[in-house]
């Protein structure tokens, strides 16, 4: 390998160190540097679902080197080069660790300002949990990764955030709105953006809740963002809070059958939704079947939030 082979290589799995948001990705980027690196793979500890990650990281790391040391096909001054990388991985680790309790940390300030919304509004509380387990459901049968999948199912749970700045008269209004009433009502998607957007760690889950009423076409609001253009974890919220709207009593409007929503769902492919997650909604429709049919109290979040 010639030396800008090398350096491009290098800068890749600094890349995917950098960019590891959990321990889950910091494992696989760990993996990918060591099947890179060496000629024969040694066994590293398990580091995602260890009791402590931050330990488990240490030690797949000493092993590294441990396997670094050992192997006779490698030069000295490759041997030399990859025992570099010791002090810049547990570098690593210890940043990934303050990040992770950082956002620990602020997930449980908007968390409490979501309960909030649930207090003013009895209805949002079992919807949001339920649009949060449709959205966990939807991201795994689309293939997403853990850190997506929390992200999305956190969107879920905060997507109704911004609705702490709706007035009680048209938040708790039984009759249809007034034009000046629905664009108080649909502002709430840019106060969610707003109050998620101000914890930096959780920007990217603030951007889901801003644009979880685009339609795929192009009509939706409050951007008229359409295809690509829309977030793809929106693109996953969309469905999963049409969804549960659709198959819940509301003081206006009587729910739905559960199969003339699924049915209303994949009608709107291309459309109000994203063509690739209603084939996942397809997918997933009868774990949403379950869901819906479950009691609230007896609902329980994704693991992924679960502690919170």
């Amino acid at each position: 390998m010639d030396a800008g082979t090398q350096n491009s290589t290098r800068n890749l799995w600094m890349e995917s160190f950098r960019a590891a948001r959990d321990w889950s990705e910091f494992e696989s980027a760990l993996h990918d540097l060591m099947v890179d690196a060496l000629p024969a793979q040694p066994s590293l500890p398990v580091v995602a679902k260890a009791n402590d990650p931050v330990t488990a990281a240490l030690s797949a790391v000493e092993s590294l080197e441990r396997a670094v040391l050992a192997n006779v096909h490698l030069t000295d001054v490759r041997r030399a080069e990859l025992r570099a990388w010791k002090p810049i991985l547990e570098l690593q680790i210890e940043n990934l660790a303050l990040r992770m309790a950082s956002r620990f940390t602020t997930e449980h300030a908007v968390l409490a300002l979501s309960k909030t919304l649930g207090v003013r509004d009895q209805y949002t509380s079992g919807h949001t949990k339920r649009v949060t387990l449709y959205c966990d459901a939807l991201a795994r049968a689309l293939g997403a990764s853990e850190s997506v999948r929390r992200d999305v199912a956190l969107a879920g749970l905060l997507h109704d955030l911004g609705k702490v700045g709706v007035s009680d008269r048209v938040l708790r209004k039984t009759s249809s709105l007034s034009q000046a009433e629905w664009q108080e009502m649909r502002a709430h998607t840019e106060w969610g953006f707003e109050i998620v957007s101000c914890l930096p760690s959780l920007y990217s889950v603030a951007e889901i809740l801003r644009h979880h009423h685009e339609r795929y076409d192009g009509d939706g609001y409050a951007h008229g963002l359409q295809g690509d253009e829309i977030p793809w974890g929106s693109r996953v919220v969309a469905i999963a809070d049409t969804f549960d709207a659709m198959t819940s009593t509301r003081p206006y409007r009587e729910a739905l059958p559960v199969e003339q929503a699924i049915s209303t769902i994949l009608s709107q492919a291309g459309e109000q939704f994203d063509p690739l997650a209603v084939e996942g909604f397809r997918e997933a429709s009868r774990e949403f079947q379950e869901i819906w049919s479950t009691s609230t109290t007896q609902l329980r979040l994704p693991a992924s939030i679960d502690s919170l």
